[in-house]
């Protein structure tokens, strides 16, 4: 995950540093199958499927356009971030980490791969700040588009059989349940 060293303040031992990842941070995703894994760049639009032996054996190219970093957006992920903040101090410390750290033109493209049990890559598109729904969009090994699914924001898939997905499913008070659910194929 990209991550930021800054400088928070000059304390009488020297200079205090914090570290974090920045707004709309890009990740390095994997996801492993039988005969290899894909890595991707959430960067970029694309994942690579290399082989054990490290040959390459397929790139999905990501069929959509970039989602673009508004300040509508901004302020939406600044507000997530700031309803966590323990006191007064830290939301100005939050706010003035903010502003000065350069953000992306762009969201990331993705945020997590997985791959079903028949070989089907599935990624996860990048949530946007107070999106309630998550997005994955489903290619065959061969980089063929099968269409996109979406589960309610705290639904995370464990494992995608042929005609099921079993999930983790966390409730209105955070409690996680484990949940098998229902996949139907157009």
């Amino acid at each position: 995950t990209e991550r930021v060293i800054m400088r928070q303040s000059e304390t009488p031992g020297g200079t205090r540093l914090i570290s974090g990842s920045p707004p709309f941070a890009r990740v390095t995703a994997t996801a492993a199958d039988p005969a290899g894994v894909w890595i991707g760049d959430s960067g970029r639009p694309e994942v690579r499927r290399y082989g054990f032996d490290g040959t390459l054996e397929a790139i999905v190219l990501l069929p959509f356009e970039p989602v673009p970093v508004t300040p509508d957006l901004v302020e939406r992920a600044l507000a997530e971030q700031l309803k966590d903040a323990d006191d007064e101090e830290e939301r100005d410390l939050a706010r003035q980490r903010w502003e000065d750290l350069p953000l992306p033109e762009t969201l990331p493209w993705f945020e997590e791969l997985k791959v079903d049990r028949i070989g089907n890559l599935w990624v996860r598109a990048y949530q946007a700040p107070g999106d309630e729904i998550r997005t994955w969009h489903v290619f065959k090994a061969d980089g063929e588009w099968l269409g996109s699914i979406e589960f309610p924001d705290r639904l995370s898939p464990l494992e995608i059989g042929d005609d099921f997905v079993l999930a983790r499913f966390g409730d209105e008070l955070d409690v996680e349940h484990v949940q098998i659910r229902e996949l139907i194929k157009p």
